[in-house]
Parts: C-alpha cells; structure tokens; sequence
C-alpha cells in the first residue's frame, strides 16, 4: 500500500509501546500497535515483530518536561519569532542547566485581546538520555514531543467530536496523566499530572495488606468504583479503596484545572466533553465518578477501532482507521486507548494540522546531520566504483567479437548516458559533499580508504559518544615513485569537532577517539593537531583537530 509510513515510540514503566501509522489520502491508518514488556531485549522483539523502524518521534511525560504560558501582543510572523527568541533566551539564562525548548502560539485572542504562546522547555541531559534510549535500539530520533501534545495528535484524528467544541483530554498512564485542553480544534494547554493508575493500586494494596503486584492484579480483575450494591465484603472493600483514590485523583485535576484557569486569564472553565485515554481509563466505575466530581459529560475514548467520523467533510483532517494485525489485536484492550499517545507520536511526523516541536540538543542535531550526510557519500563512492567495474567490464565483453562491436558499443553508451542522468540525481543529494566527491572521482587509488574511513567513524567503538564532527577535509601529497611512471599518492584527512563532556575530561575523549582511529588497518599513522584543539574560550566549548594519514590501497 503507497503512502507515507511513520512511528512513534513511547517509554513507560509497562514497557515500550510503539505505533505505526500509514498516511494514505485523508486517512490515518493504524498498522501496528505493539507493547514490549519491560527487561526484554527491545532490539531483538522489535525484529521479530517484523516492524522495520528506521526512525521515530519519542515522547516526554511528567517531570520531564516543563510548560510556561505567555501573553503575547498580536506581531507578524517575523517579529513574533524574534520576541519568543528572545524570552525563550530569557528563560534560558535563569536555568542553572542548558535547556531545549521550543513553542506554539494560539492564534485566537483571548478577551483582553493578547494572544497565548506555549513554552515547551526540556533539560539538554534528559533530551539526549531519551535519544540515546531510542539511539540503543537502533532506530534515528525525529523529534521529541510531550505525550500531551501527542494525546492531542490523536484527539485531531478522530473526527467524531464537533470541530467547534471544547474539550478537555486526560490519558491515564501507570505514573502520570497527561492532559491537554482543546478548544475549536486548538492545543490551548497542556499539563502533567504525577498521578496514575498505581495511585489506585497503591490505595487497594494498603486497604488489603497485599503487595503492589497482588493488588494490581486485583484491580485489573475484580476493581470497580460504586457506593453500593457489593456482592462480597472484600469487592466492598476494594471499591471502597478505589472511591478514595478517585476523590484524590478528582481533586488534584480540579486543582490543576483552577491553576490553568488563572494562567490564561479564562472567565469560566466548563467543557463540553472530558475525554479519557490511557491503560487507566478502563477502570470500571470512574468514567462515572470523574462525571460527577466535574459535572461534566465524560467518555472512554475507543481507539481500536476507531469511532465513525461524524465530522468526516468539515475540514481535511486526515481521519483514523486500523488494519492492525490479529496478534496486535489481542495485545491491546478492548478499547486500544493505551495507545492513544503512541499513535499521536507517530502523527507528529504527518506535518500540520498535527502538532511537532524542535527539542534535539543542538551538538546532537549536528551528529545526525554528519552521520546522514556521510550515508550519501559513502553511497556515491559505491556507485562510483560500480560504474567503474560496469564500464570494464563492457569493454572486455566488447573485444571478443569484432561483428558485435557496433551494437556493444550503442549499448555501452546507452547505458552510460542512463548512469549519468542516476549520476545527476545523486550529486543533487550530496550537494553539501561536492568537493569530497570531486576528490574520489580524481583519486581511485584512494578510494577504498576513504570511503571505509567515513564508514567507520559512525561506528561506536570508533567515535566516543561525547565526540561530536563538524568538519572534514583531506589534501593529496605526491611521494616517491613506485615506477618510472606512476606516483604514489598518498591522503591526509583532516577531522575536526567538537567534546560534548564533563569538563576537564575533554582531552580523555579526544585520545580515545584518536586510539579507535589509530587501530583501523589502512590507517598508517593519526596524531592530534595541538594548534588547533583545546577550549575555545570565545564560544564556551572544547574543539580538537586531528590528522589521519591513509595507506596505499
């Protein structure tokens, strides 16, 4: 089936849930939903369930993510980013660590006429620990976005609710509750409660004297909140337990709510609908108590299958469908809400209507940018030799018969003219490689050192992970000849970049990214340039350079 294929991953305390949705037309057709529990080895189950996750948007929950309101005066596109830069840089400066952030603006004013931006602000450290997660499993982070802003994705995909409407969405994880409010089919907040579905198996645990694991199944198959009506003395007493809990759970959101409410300046606060999401939501009896406790209509979201579109010709959201495979089928719940985050992950890649942000550390978005451009490279010297064995090959084929040759010859130059038209196509992809791949085809004598070299450097015994490249070059030298006629040439490769570490240990890092160098076999000889590596006082961090001399090959 055509159409673009996207995947979020979601790390959680149950495991590793991930998505795969395929973007056919106007539809968002879930493929897979997949849970892996937690201890396996991820890498080795995501393979032998056939999923082929090349990349993926990860997500953020709880404390690791913070979300700031600003009222903002209505600007043109260009002064509105040069204002959010600069409060973003602001609020920068005042944290005692290097953040990442990005951020959406409402365009609807409120009543005072302002408009509100949302400030998504991550610790640098907690972004790369969740990429390096996603990194150990062999699959490339998109992006990183809040599960908020994914339940959100989602809630956008299921064009059941009125376009018009307001509403708040609750996804009930075992840690947290991610919240998001919607109004006219805009994020207008977002927010984390630290509460979930082990806050009611931690109330039914104390109330029986049982350990958690012995109460969490309790809960899954004997939980449900109701004021009477028990058939046993101990059902009694779990749903007492569980009632207790949900008043708690009912007043932090409450709190939550008024908190909101005073940020952004809102009159009143009502909803039209409270939307639950999550492995939480199924417990039985809160749907009714939450109701109650908000005076508000609430519903248990079915993601599998999704609900019919009732709004299927307002706008040109892309709807959600599922053709998920039998053996997913009996993973999931009956309702498939719990993975309602996963699902707006993998949407984040869709482009708008749906909701992305830009939360890669920068020294990080520099390596990925380096170790794809090197993915083309190596690529154009492969088919660079190819065309090369291609060609002799023809000719030998062309000397065996002098009847032939004519037609071998058309033949040759047919297929020259088809490798320079694909030749074409892949010098525009390696655009920012020109000079590099101008060299190989200068050089075949080096090739096969080169283009080892820069296939080697992605690997991780090879680089340390606090060594982050920002530049290669390479200058040909003429020694002695080998014969009266031809030669030798030999390759200096000039590496530089930058040590992304714990300070004072720069140098460590550079030794042992030179020591995985030096022990490459058509490597002769690699030595640091002491002129130009040390800190770098005038931008705040620590650069290296480093000379690499190639063997004859």
């Amino acid at each position: 089936m055509a159409g673009k294929v996207l995947f979020g991953v979601e790390f959680c305390t149950t495991g590793l849930k991930v998505a795969q949705v395929r973007l056919s037309g106007r539809q968002a057709i879930i493929e897979r939903l997949v849970r892996f529990e937690p201890g396996s080895d991820f890498v080795s189950a995501i393979a032998a369930s056939g999923m082929l996750v090349k990349g993926a948007t990860v997500g953020l929950s709880g404390a690791d993510v913070m979300v700031r309101y600003l009222r903002i005066q209505p600007l043109p596109p260009p002064r509105m980013k040069l204002a959010m830069e600069f409060e973003i840089g602001e609020m920068k400066e005042k944290s005692t660590e290097p953040l990442c952030a990005d951020y959406i603006v409402n365009p609807v004013q409120d009543v005072t006429g302002d408009l509100t931006a949302m400030v998504v602000l991550v610790k640098e450290a907690v972004a790369g620990q969740r990429i390096s997660d996603l990194q150990r499993l062999r699959i490339s982070p998109h992006s990183l976005l809040p599960n908020s802003f994914a339940l959100f994705n989602t809630f956008l995909s299921l064009k059941q609710y009125d376009p018009d409407g307001k509403y708040l969405l609750l996804d009930i994880g075992a840690e947290n509750t991610s919240l998001a409010v919607v109004k006219g089919m805009r994020l207008v907040a977002a927010r984390s409660l630290s509460m979930g579905g082990n806050h009611f198996t931690q109330f039914v645990a104390d109330s029986l004297g049982i350990s958690f694991q012995e109460a969490e199944k309790v809960k899954k198959e004997e939980g449900v909140i109701k004021n009477k009506g028990w058939i046993s003395e101990r059902q009694k007493k779990v749903s007492e337990a569980l009632s207790l809990a949900a008043d708690r759970f009912s007043g932090t959101l409450s709190s939550t709510l008024s908190f909101l409410k005073r940020q952004l300046n809102w009159k009143e606060l009502k909803f039209d609908k409270v939307l639950l999401f999550g492995g939480g939501s199924v417990l039985e009896g809160l749907r009714g108590h939450l109701a109650e406790s908000l005076r508000t209509e609430v519903e248990t979201v079915t993601i599998v299958p999704p609900p019919e579109d009732k709004y299927a010709d307002v706008d040109k959201r892309p709807a959600l469908s599922e053709r998920l495979p039998p053996e997913d089928l009996k993973s999931a719940t009956n309702t498939g809400a719990e993975f309602a985050v996963a699902v707006g992950l993998a949407l984040a890649g869709a482009g708008e209507p749906f909701v992305s942000l830009s939360l890669v550390p920068d020294a990080i978005q520099k390596q990925i940018l380096f170790k794809e451009r090197t993915v083309y490279l190596i690529a154009a010297g492969v088919f660079l030799a190819l065309f090369c064995i291609a060609m002799v090959v023809s000719a030998k084929v062309e000397k065996g018969s002098s009847v032939s040759k004519k037609e071998a010859l058309e033949m040759r130059m047919n297929d020259a003219n088809n490798q320079l038209a694909d030749m074409e196509r892949m010098r525009k992809e390696v655009e920012l490689q020109k000079d590099a791949l101008s060299h190989l085809t200068l050089l075949p004598d080096v090739n096969r050192s080169l283009v080892t070299l820069l296939s080697d450097l992605r690997r991780k015994d090879v680089i340390p992970p606090e060594v982050t490249l920002s530049s290669l070059s390479y200058r040909t030298l003429s020694g002695k000849k080998d014969t009266e006629k031809n030669p030798v040439q030999k390759l200096s490769v000039y590496i530089s970049g930058e040590v992304v570490g714990e300070a004072g240990y720069e140098m460590d890092a550079v030794r042992k990214f030179l020591r995985g160098i030096s022990k490459l076999e058509y490597v002769a000889s690699a030595s640091i340039d002491a002129s130009k590596t040390g800190e770098d006082r005038a931008r705040g961090r620590y650069i290296f350079s480093i000379i690499v001399e190639l063997k004859e090959r």
